[in-house]
């Protein structure tokens, strides 16, 4: 408790509240996927955005002690650059995925599979964050692509967190290809 406790008493209140928050989240995450609770299953995904809030403003905070203290802050000003790179290609992520051809037939294809109806239900819906990577090329052929998807299927009797892997050939439309 001790350790907890000198670890945040230099944290700036911002980075304190992002630090609870995400740990709260993620802890919830993880206990609503044992016990199971079917409520707000995007804590996992939050967290992880969450905390990595909190580590960009310990960043700053030490960074500004730093420069206070007249020290080099080049490893900072880099470690706070590369960590809002990735909050901000995460969170672009966040919106772009949802709105994509790829997505669209990954939910199509979970709405008709049987083996997910018999395990979760008729599908009701799907989580309101989805993570993940796409790759689209266009050229005078056409467009092909590859999706790498992470999203959660809500079903009438449970939900079911799944990674579905997404193709699209030249002239073909985008189709499941695996998942897990």
């Amino acid at each position: 408790m001790n350790f907890l406790l000198n670890i945040t008493k230099d944290l700036s209140d911002i980075a304190k509240a992002f630090l609870i928050i995400g740990l709260l989240l993620l802890i919830y995450g993880l206990v609503s996927r044992w016990l199971p609770i079917y409520f707000l299953w995007e804590s996992l995904p939050i967290s992880g955005m969450v905390l990595l809030l909190a580590v960009l403003s310990i960043l700053a905070k030490k960074m500004s002690g730093a420069k206070r203290q007249g020290k080099n802050t080049t490893g900072y000003k880099l470690g706070l650059g590369f960590l809002g790179f990735v909050f901000f290609a995460q969170t672009l992520m966040f919106f772009i995925i949802p709105n994509t051809k790829a997505y669209d037939a990954a939910c199509w294809y979970f709405t008709q599979l049987p083996e997910i109806q018999n395990e979760i239900g008729p599908v009701v819906g799907f989580g309101m964050i989805s993570s993940g990577s796409i790759s689209i090329e266009q050229n005078d052929q056409g467009e092909t692509g590859a999706a790498q998807i992470n999203l959660i299927i809500k079903g009438e009797r449970k939900f079911k967190s799944v990674t579905v892997y997404v193709y699209k050939d030249y002239g073909n439309n985008w189709e499941v290809y695996e998942w897990e």
